[in-house]
Parts: C-alpha cells; structure tokens; sequence
C-alpha cells in the first residue's frame, strides 16, 4: 500500500453562508498564518470555506482504500464546533464529522467516512471534477468568540495495480559475437536457459615437456684383430673407430717376427 498526502492550492465560497478571513491561510502548515473567523451559535453565525485542487498522482488502476481529512482547529474563549466533510461537484461523500474543541487548545479534527473515491476523482484538480474539502467554524452559545484554522489537508491511501509478469527467454550468449540485451519493462521476468556443460571450448592439449632421443648405442660391434704371417713383418696402422662399422685387421703370419703399430684412441670421439 501506499499514500500520498496533500494541502490544497484553491478555496471558495460555500452558498451563501460567511467565509473564513483569509482562507488562503488554511492551505499551508509550518507557519503562524491562520484562517479566522467569529461566531456565536450554530445556527445564526459560522463560517466556512471550500478548498480543492490538490495535485494528487495517485497511479491509474490503483485501488482507493481510504480518503482521510484533516483540520487544525482552535477556539479562543469558549469553546466552538467545527465540522469537516468531503464534497464532490456540490454533494457530500460520506457523511460530515463534527467535534466540539475546548477553548485555548489546538486539536486536529478528522474524518476517514469520506466515501467512495475513483483514481480520477482524487487526481483532478477542479472544483467540480475533484474532491472539495468543506470547513466550517460554528460556535455553541450566544457569545461571539474567534475561531481558527490552521490547515486543512487530505490523506489518500490506496494500492497500487499488480504489474502483468513478462516471461522472456533469453539465448545462450555468443562469445565470439556481442548480443543486444532484450529490453525488459519494470515487473517483468526474465527465465535465461540453463549454461552447457557439453559444449564449453576444448582445453588445448598442451605437452608439458619434449624428449629428443637418439638411436641407442651399439654395443654388438666387434673388433676383430688382424690375423699376423709369420714369414715377414708387416706394419698396421687401425683406421678410426666407427661406431657403424667392424673394423678388420689383415692376417700376420706366425712364422716371423712382426710389428704392429696400433693407431691411438680417439678420445674426441667416444662411441
């Protein structure tokens, strides 16, 4: 629920009955200014006024709950009636409060038996389209005495219409791609389709180390000695290892002496 409330910006006359002194005094609080008047009994001396255009913004479709009125009221001498009631284009809404207030003492004077009040109504800002706030000031005996008003003010409260519920579905966005967000209005909702779990992007498969690796060494080679004559001598000299190939020493014969000279290791070069 919600309310607003509001002072009015116009008055008139009411028939042909006497007005308040300065009645523009009653559409404003916060100040030392009031509405005044003097009166005896009720029924040859009162005073009143009505007071409209008060700039309610109730939303359309709202529900009116209630429509409250309130005056700030004070009597100097003697005590004096006041009466407040709610008045639509000349007749009354509701029905019409009226308390006796004590002399010397300011007392609010209220009315929530307004009627039933439309959107329209309340929002209109006419004398004879709106809602008109009548005030009147009346005393009790034969003995004038000053009457005051401070303020008049009205109370809406009312609820607001439920909003209509907007189901929007949203695609799955495209990263590679921006997508314009759906324009969503206020009391609107918005269902966005469960994520993927089956499609995220792939991991890039990604080694975590690189091995180089040479054929292994070979270790079946042999060497084989040259056979030695033995009729002469004979001088040898050994090629280079390979590691690729056998090496072959030629035959010596036994029968003489010989000497073979074995080429050095080389040890630049290891298998």
């Amino acid at each position: 629920m919600a309310t607003q409330t509001r002072y009015p910006s116009s008055y008139a006359q009411y028939g042909s009955e006497k007005q308040w002194t300065n009645p523009e005094n009653a559409c404003a609080t916060g100040d030392s200014a009031y509405a005044t008047g003097t009166v005896k009994d009720t029924t040859t001396s009162f005073t009143n006024n009505l007071y409209y255009n008060w700039g309610f913004t109730i939303p359309a479709g709202s529900t009116i709950n209630s429509v409250t009125l309130e005056a700030r009221c004070y009597s100097s001498t003697l005590s004096s009636y006041f009466s407040v009631a709610a008045y639509q284009n000349g007749t009354l809404r509701g029905s019409t409060a009226r308390e006796l207030v004590s002399a010397g003492s300011w007392t609010i004077v209220d009315n929530a038996s307004t009627g039933t009040w439309s959107v329209t109504e309340l929002n209109s800002n006419t004398l004879a389209g709106g809602l008109s706030f009548l005030i009147i000031g009346e005393g009790n005996n034969n003995t004038n005495r000053s009457v005051y008003c401070d303020y008049v003010r009205v109370t809406v409260d009312y609820t607001e219409a439920a909003g209509t519920d907007v189901e929007i579905t949203a695609t799955v966005a495209n990263t590679a791609t921006a997508g314009n967000a759906p324009s969503v209005k206020a009391n609107s909702k918005v269902t966005a389709p469960t994520c993927s779990t089956t499609t995220a992007a792939p991991t890039p498969d990604i080694k975590c180390s690189i091995g180089i690796r040479g054929p292994p060494a070979n270790t079946a080679l042999a060497f084989v000695a040259p056979g030695i004559s033995s009729t002469g001598s004979a001088s040898v000299s050994a090629p280079a290892a390979s590691s690729t190939e056998a090496f072959n020493v030629p035959a010596i014969s036994t029968t003489s002496e010989q000497a073979v000279a074995a080429t050095p290791a080389d040890t630049t070069t290891s298998a």
